[in-house]
């Protein structure tokens, strides 16, 4: 879809405090292997999302995810399942998207 259209429709979600990716895991590997230099994200107040699991034996909590998040130990393929609030509609082309971003100029006094 983002090929077809030459153009990033749906953002990556992440947590706003700890900026952990939320959903969008396999476009976020999509805009790697495209070697994208951004992406769109929508950032959310995690007490905004609804936290559900994929998987009955398994009932995570926010802090849980968060801190797999930092550690690097995600928890298996499809266990979290988060309902986001409403967003608005995006759509941003793959060559803004591939522009280099570019570098801050130092503020001198």
């Amino acid at each position: 879809m983002v090929l077809e259209e030459d153009a990033w429709t749906q953002p990556i979600c992440i947590e706003g405090t700890a900026h952990a990716l939320l959903d969008g895991h396999h476009r976020l590997a999509a805009a790697i292997a495209l070697g994208l230099a951004r992406v769109p994200v929508y950032v959310f107040d995690y007490a905004d999302v609804e936290l559900l699991s994929w998987r009955a034996h398994i009932a995570p909590t926010r802090q849980e995810v968060l801190a797999r998040a930092r550690s690097g130990q995600l928890y298996p393929y499809k266990t979290t399942r988060h309902v986001f609030p409403p967003r608005p509609a995006c759509t941003v082309s793959l060559g803004d998207l591939r522009m280099p971003i570019a570098p801050r100029r130092a503020f001198i006094a």
